[in-house]
């Protein structure tokens, strides 16, 4: 096993922890496991890719077991920065599962991270059969898409972001359980010093929250989305509102009890049950579409805005991301059952 000692390796301690060296190393690790199991002839990249992610995932469990508690922490804080540095090493967008060196999506990634940490090595025996389903791919659709990085401008991806969510939940109401209609929340955006009045915030952060008692869901303009627009990209900012406007409909639907980890988690798996219908075009009156990087861009700003004080109102990104997959994948059930 080989490394670069004089900028990777410095890179990854420095800016995501040891932690998120270990991740790396254990990704390469597994690899080593393949190659002496004889599991690397024939199978595809991609699918040894993916278990050794999923490897990896293995091998922090056992970490946070007690396996080895020397070196490596292993907390919410620790494996949610650990993460981010992991998933700078993912596929350039527009990569799918057809090229020949792909490792897959940050989306995928994860995926197989987390059934490494819940079920161990045994579970990491994939075949190309079995990951097929569970892959998403987002090629570019045309040269304009390509060009712009997949990226909408900032006034453009938040108000299409808004128009599609009032459409999906206008539509998919009934779906989840909704009687009658459903009532759309006003967004309010508002500067960081005009903060409005609102009895009983539940909030995602002090910059997105949920009015109850009037239907507002507040946005500020000058602080969170805007930084994540220009940091991670367009979908990050959706992401980050689809949660938000997700607890609309839970105050609707009379599951919406307050802020806390668990509501944020249910308000993710919304989410992605928004972001299946944008990826699958299921609905004529949509107004967006993904684009690749997309869902990357939703991981990152999970793992982003995650909170991990005491009493968090989010829990941890890995638990974020794990329910808004739940949610893209199986539908409204896995978040509402």
């Amino acid at each position: 096993m080989a490394w670069d000692a004089d900028d990777l390796i410095p890179h990854m301690v420095e800016s995501y922890g040891p932690l998120g060296l270990g991740l790396v190393i254990a990704h390469e690790w597994g690899h080593a496991v393949q190659a002496r199991a004889g599991e690397t002839e024939e199978t595809p990249v991609l699918v040894l890719e993916q278990q050794a992610d999923c490897y990896a995932g293995a091998w922090v469990a056992d970490v946070e077991e007690g396996g080895d508690d020397r070196y490596f922490v292993v907390d919410d804080r620790t494996l949610d920065l650990a993460l981010a540095g992991f998933l700078e090493l993912r596929d350039t967008p527009g990569t799918t599962r057809a090229d020949a060196g792909a490792h897959g999506t940050a989306f995928d990634r994860m995926r197989a991270f987390q059934e490494g940490v819940d079920g161990g090595a045994t579970v990491c025996g994939y075949t190309a059969e079995d990951l097929s389903p569970r892959l998403v791919d987002l090629p570019f659709t045309d040269q304009a898409d390509f060009d712009s990085g997949g990226n909408l401008a900032l006034d453009d991806a938040f108000d299409l972001t808004v128009a599609d969510l009032e459409d999906f939940w206008t539509n998919a109401w009934p779906s989840v359980g909704g009687e009658g209609t459903f009532e759309l929340p006003e967004v309010k955006v508002f500067a960081e010093a005009q903060r409005p009045d609102c009895d009983e915030p539940v909030g995602l952060s002090d910059e997105v929250f949920y009015c109850p008692d009037d239907n507002r869901l507040a946005v500020q303009d000058d602080g969170l989305v805007a930084e994540l627009h220009e940091r991670i990209g367009d979908y990050a900012l959706s992401q980050v509102i689809g949660s938000g406007y997700s607890l609309a409909a839970m105050h609707q639907l009379g599951v919406l009890e307050g802020t806390s980890a668990a509501t944020t988690r249910t308000a993710d798996c919304l989410a992605g049950v928004w972001s299946a219908s944008v990826f699958s075009q299921n609905r004529e009156t949509a107004q967006l579409r993904l684009s690749p990087g997309d869902l990357d861009e939703a991981v990152s700003a999970l793992l982003a805005t995650a909170d991990h004080q005491k009493g968090s109102r989010t829990g941890s990104g890995a638990s974020r991301v794990e329910a808004y997959r739940d949610g893209f994948m199986e539908g409204a059930d896995a978040c509402l059952g």
